[in-house]
């Protein structure tokens, strides 16, 4: 996983990094690019990796900060919590479903210390979470009969954590192949994704040259397991005439001219093993181990191979791990300017309606819908 998807932030000896979080999908897109072109411009790489993508949501508010830390390791993004605006008969209630990166419970003391400084005298005060597995967040503030909802928005996001500017600061550690790495340095993202790129080729490379020599000191092994396959009888008896095993070892490396792993091997199991060695099972692991072999050797000599094994890998990780953007980018946004208006909480969405078999008409989402329990019939 590159180390830009999970967050990380501390302190050392005089450095500061803040790393946020990004989408696992965007950054290997930008990482298999890279492989093609380890000169992607900000703006190239930017149609991959449009900016963090935070557990929570919430919105970044324009592109200049993603911009300036994509480019040098250092920017300052501004981002806001989701908030839409619900009617009830006379009541309207500010909800919020999605946070800037703040815990819930930061967030709803700071609301509270709002209310306390009469900073949002157009609500009701009074902060109720009705947040649940099923629901997701969602923090609701009643708005009174003569309050201003967007006014009171804009309360939110400049007195409370509603709004918050996040300040990054991509500093890691880098080093030599083979080396611990311990030069902390601030880098742009092409420049850390490169670096991950050539780690993960090495990777490959000293995992393939461990395959490769396990593979070859098994068919050793197993080559001597087809001659004693060949010759069990007069093997067991050499391990009955043998004082131990160390004399039996011995003899039957001398007498079929085994080395000190195939004789170890051998003489290691039991008579009855011995009877039971299956020549043609050694013979079909033979094949296995020489085609692996060859595969690892082929590997091993063509750079161009071992890259597109990585990409090959980067493409599986997508697949198997790979989810949407949680965190919405709004590029014509601007933190100094005060919101116009609150978004309803009215939906566009695909709904399924049913009839029960008791008579009853519903509305429901499509993934719930079981015909099981329901008749579906034609809308008149």
């Amino acid at each position: 996983i590159p180390p830009v998807c999970n967050p990380a932030s501390g302190i050392a000896v005089g450095l500061a990094t803040n790393i946020p979080p990004h989408n696992l999908t965007e950054v290997l897109n930008a990482c298999l690019a890279l492989f093609d072109n380890r000169q992607l411009d900000v703006s190239e790489l930017m149609s991959h990796v449009r900016g963090p993508d935070f557990p929570f949501g919430g919105i970044v508010i324009g592109q200049d900060g993603i911009r300036d830390y994509l480019t040098a390791g250092k920017g300052r993004v501004v981002v806001r919590g989701v908030v839409k605006l619900e009617e009830n008969g006379r009541q309207r209630s500010l909800v919020i479903s999605q946070l800037p990166p703040i815990s819930k419970a930061r967030l709803k003391a700071g609301i509270v210390k709002a209310f306390d400084d009469r900073r949002l005298d157009g609500l009701v005060p009074d902060v109720r979470d009705e947040s649940d597995t099923e629901k997701g967040v969602r923090i609701v503030l009643d708005v009174k009969r003569d309050g201003d909802p967007v006014q009171m928005l804009n309360a939110l996001y400049r007195y409370t954590d509603l709004q918050l500017a996040v300040s990054v600061q991509m500093v890691f550690l880098f080093g030599q192949p083979m080396l611990p790495a311990r030069q902390p340095r601030q880098a742009g993202m092409v420049e850390l994704l490169v670096h991950y790129n050539d780690h993960q080729v090495d990777v490959l490379r000293r995992r393939a040259a461990h395959d490769l020599a396990g593979a070859r000191e098994r068919l050793h092994v197993v080559l001597g397991l087809i001659i004693g396959a060949a010759n069990a009888p007069e093997i067991v008896r050499i391990f009955q005439a043998a004082a131990d095993r160390a004399e039996a070892k011995t003899q039957i490396r001398g007498r079929y001219n085994l080395s000190e792993a195939q004789a170890e091997t051998i003489a290691g199991m039991t008579l009855a093993q011995v009877t039971r060695l299956d020549a043609s099972r050694f013979a079909n692991e033979r094949r296995a181990l020489e085609e692996r072999i060859a595969e690892l050797e082929a590997l091993l000599a063509d750079p161009a191979r071992q890259v597109e094994a990585v990409k090959a890998e980067m493409r599986e990780i997508i697949a198997v791990h790979g989810d949407p953007r949680r965190t919405v980018i709004d590029p014509t946004a601007d933190a100094t300017v005060e919101v116009s208006e609150v978004a309803p909480s009215i939906e566009v969405a695909p709904v399924t309606t049913v009839l029960t078999a008791d008579g009853h008409l519903k509305m429901v989402p499509p993934d719930t819908f079981r015909r099981s329990t329901t008749r579906e019939y034609p809308v008149i």
